[in-house]
């Protein structure tokens, strides 16, 4: 019987004789020869190596376990099943929670957090119905505003969501404007030459009081407070008395007193706050503005153009009527003239480039009324 390593002798025999080793008491590895890859060695436990009939060897389980052929198989096997298994979980997930979803109660619109007009949510004939009651059937005594194409509305929707809803006339092209002048907005009385000669400066300073009224009850006597956005000659309207009252509210916004008011730019050219290009917040005070060009407007018959910039440098003295007034009309008597002095003083303060430094529509309606 043989015992110990297989020795050398063994390799070195020519190729394809048969070697049988087996039940002895070798041990060790096989050597690597051709010889011995067809031998027959079973019985012996203590042998190793890659041959058929023995285990094998530490190092060449080692060797074989580090195998990159082997790691990359195992990366096939197993990144596909776990794809499956997480796609599986998505699955289930996404399915149990639409069940869930359909299962629990919807609240009512009125009682969601979110945005009472935002697309996923928005019903229309939802949110007219509740205009309807908020407004209750557009009941005059919610009305806050007249416009060239419809009526505006006050209407509560939720505790914290008031808005201006703007009722359209039938037919935009026959507006009923009974208690108005048939020759339309201020704006069409000022630019015709015969129609601006029935305006004197008494009538035109009664005019200014008007819209300065109006902004005034707009911005201190609402809650929320509205602003116009687009103040200009055309949107103002005259009675049969010649009083002025502000028309088409279509651009107008309730403020929010806790909030930036970060608006678009809405208006008409040249009436426009000049800060607003920049700062895109919407207060009164871009109303203020708008008023102090109009004012300056109905005085002289003209939109005043590049008087604008130079007006906060002019002095008392400049500032006079002789440089502004409307030639088409006569001049005012001297008590007249006191209330139209007045009037431009009050422009000015309401053109100031920094809005900080203009005055509010309260303190512009008691100053002129005090003229």
């Amino acid at each position: 019987m043989l015992s110990g390593s297989i020795p050398n002798a063994f390799t070195n025999l020519h190729y394809g004789i048969d070697i049988d080793l087996s039940y002895n008491e070798l041990t060790g590895p096989v050597p690597p020869s051709p010889n011995l890859l067809n031998a027959s060695i079973q019985g012996n436990p203590c042998l190793c190596g890659n041959v058929t009939g023995v285990k094998l060897c530490t190092s060449q389980i080692k060797k074989k376990k580090n195998h990159p052929f082997r790691h990359k198989l195992i990366l096939v096997i197993m990144l596909p099943l776990i794809g499956v298994v997480l796609l599986g979980l998505f699955t289930y997930g996404f399915i149990a929670y639409r069940q869930q979803w359909k299962k629990s109660p919807r609240k009512p619109l009125e009682e969601e957090s979110g945005d009472y007009f935002h697309i996923t949510s928005f019903d229309g004939k939802v949110v007219y119905d509740d205009i309807l009651k908020a407004t209750n059937d557009f009941s005059e005594a919610y009305c806050i505003g007249t416009g060239g194409y419809g009526i505006v509305y006050k209407a509560k929707l939720q505790p914290d969501n008031v808005v201006a809803v703007k009722r359209l006339h039938s037919s935009s092209e026959n507006v009923d404007h009974s208690g108005f002048l048939n020759e339309g907005s201020l704006g069409s009385i000022l630019r015709s030459d015969v129609l601006a000669k029935e305006l004197d400066l008494l009538k035109r300073v009664n005019i200014v009081k008007g819209v300065a009224n109006g902004l005034a009850y707009m911005h201190h006597d609402c809650t929320p407070p509205i602003i116009h956005r687009d103040i200009s000659i055309s949107n103002i309207l005259l009675d049969s008395d010649y009083e002025a009252c502000i028309s088409d509210f279509g651009t107008s916004k309730l403020l929010k007193l806790d909030s930036s008011n970060w608006t678009a730019v809405a208006g008409t050219y040249g009436y426009i706050v000049p800060e607003l290009s920049y700062t895109m917040v919407g207060n009164e005070k871009c109303d203020v503005y708008s008023f102090g060009v109009v004012a300056l407007e109905v005085v002289m018959g003209k939109h005043p153009g590049e008087l604008i910039t130079s007006l906060l440098t002019l002095s008392d003295d400049h500032l006079v009527l002789a440089n502004v007034e409307d030639s088409r009309i006569p001049p005012p008597s001297s008590q007249v003239e006191k209330q139209v002095m007045s009037v431009l003083r009050v422009s000015r303060a309401c053109l100031n480039s920094n809005p900080l430094e203009r005055p509010t529509k309260h303190q512009v309606s008691n100053l002129l009324m005090k003229a």
